[in-house]
């Protein structure tokens, strides 16, 4: 993904069918739950925090991506804009709503 990606921007809600794949895997809503921490983060910062490699973080960030769950700017991931409550204790979807449990 390159910096010049646009970043997709959710209509108020997003289809089960398109958040099911995004959370269905336990990476993936860990990714989740370190972004909803509240910093923008690179691919290689995320793997280093999870125990992973950047390239398998690139593949869920894809996936992430194309679903339309977070965004991409200026070489950082985001959770999409409106989606993440003011409190950072939720992702809501529209058609579910997600409770974080941050683990410190």
């Amino acid at each position: 993904m390159s910096a010049s990606a646009s970043s997709p921007t959710p209509s108020k809600g997003l289809p089960l069918a398109q958040v099911l794949p995004a959370i269905s895997s336990p990476v993936r809503c860990a990714i989740l739950r370190e972004l909803a921490k509240g910093e923008s983060l690179p691919n290689v910062e995320l793997a280093r925090r999870l125990r992973t490699t950047p390239s398998a973080i690139s593949k869920h960030f894809s996936v992430l991506y194309r679903q339309r769950v977070v965004s991409f700017k200026h070489g950082r991931y985001v959770i999409a804009s409106g989606l993440l409550s003011d409190d950072r204790q939720s992702i809501d979807f529209g058609c579910l709503l997600i409770r974080l449990h941050h683990r410190e």
